[in-house]
């Protein structure tokens, strides 16, 4: 069997036919939606809670004090003369 853990610590209830009870549930090795459950964040035997955030490294982001330029702004329409 494997133990599934819910990521609310005391949930009850059937998710994806599975019957939790104080955030555990158990279901056979070989049970076709494990994948589900560890991509909804449930604890899968030894697998982790949740994908491990990706670490900040500053790449991508841009500083608060760092402004972008704003678009210049259109030419007014040339008025025509009759």
């Amino acid at each position: 069997m494997t133990k599934i853990t819910a990521p609310v610590e005391d949930f009850a209830g059937l998710v994806a036919g599975v019957q939790f009870v104080k955030g555990v549930a158990e279901v056979p090795e070989d049970f076709e939606h494990v994948r589900y459950f560890i991509e909804s964040g449930y604890k899968v035997g030894d697998q982790p809670t949740e994908d491990p955030a990706p670490e900040a490294d500053g790449e991508g982001e841009t500083p608060a004090d760092e402004k972008t330029e704003d678009p210049a702004p259109e030419a007014a329409p040339k008025s025509r003369r009759n």
